[in-house]
């Protein structure tokens, strides 16, 4: 086995448990083991990354937006991968339509939420995800770089789903990929955490031999294509624990990423 040189991450149902918490070991093996790259890889903003781990923030790589968006320590942005115009209207146009949805646009300064009735519940719900959020009239007329559109569907995302699966249903060169129970990510082909994660072992000059990722849905099987140790947790659907190379002793709950990294990778 190669030496591992970069570890990615994701957050919900993987390194946090329930209660939205990180293993109270995890900062202090971060900053022991500075020989280890450690890429937080979310589909959570960046802001709301940099500001969960507030203790280690100068210490860790940030893959956000589901691999829309990449971040130096230092807060630095080394990577983008922005929708283009015409494929964001057409794809807003799409999640706007579609059955109890409430689209978020996320952008590279701010996350943007329309005004509505019911824009206070859900701004209170992107909170757990996004620190920069802003209400706006419209959706047509956002100045940003536009990385996805996260659509929050409480508990019926997953059926949702089903109806939108087909790559060219949303627009030309844009797909839609379940992110959890309530969420579905809209955005361009091509956007994911794995190219995220290509861009920083290319940056690093470190290969998938020296990589191990970390996941529990469906969207982290892009990171286990491009890092050769996946992981696996043991609370994954099944279809993530059919493509990882080992599966976890414990589930999030547990702190399994923690108990598999000091197994397999470094005390």
């Amino acid at each position: 086995m190669n030496k591992i040189r970069l570890i990615a991450v994701d957050l919900d149902g993987t390194l946090l448990d329930s209660s939205k918490s990180y293993p109270a070991d995890f900062p202090l093996w971060v900053k022991r083991h500075p020989e280890i790259i450690t890429v937080i890889a979310s589909g959570r903003q960046y802001y709301k990354l940099r500001e969960q781990f507030k203790e280690i923030e100068n210490d860790i790589y940030y893959v956000a937006e589901n691999g829309g968006a990449v971040y130096s320590p230092q807060g630095e942005l080394l990577y983008s991968d922005s929708m283009s115009n015409e494929n964001y209207l057409e794809a807003v146009s799409k999640s706007v339509s579609l059955p109890y949805s409430e689209p978020v646009i996320c952008g590279i300064k701010s996350a943007y939420i329309r005004k509505s009735a019911n824009a206070g519940a859900v701004a209170l719900e992107c909170r757990k995800y996004y620190s920069a959020i802003e209400i706006v009239d419209s959706f047509e007329c956002i100045d940003d770089s536009i990385l996805k559109i996260a659509v929050y569907i409480p508990s019926r995302a997953k059926s949702v789903y089903g109806s939108i699966a087909d790559p060219e249903h949303i627009a030309p060169g844009v797909t839609a990929v379940l992110s959890g129970d309530d969420w579905i990510d809209i955005g361009k082909s091509e956007c994911c955490k794995g190219n995220g994660i290509r861009f920083l072992q290319k940056q690093l000059d470190i290969r998938p031999s020296e990589s191990a990722a970390f996941g529990d849905f469906i969207n982290d099987l892009s990171m286990f294509d491009c890092c050769d140790m996946s992981f696996a947790m043991a609370n994954a659907l099944p279809e993530v624990r059919k493509c990882a190379r080992y599966i976890t002793d414990k589930t999030n709950e547990e702190g399994g990423v923690m108990d598999s990294i000091r197994k397999h990778i470094a005390l």
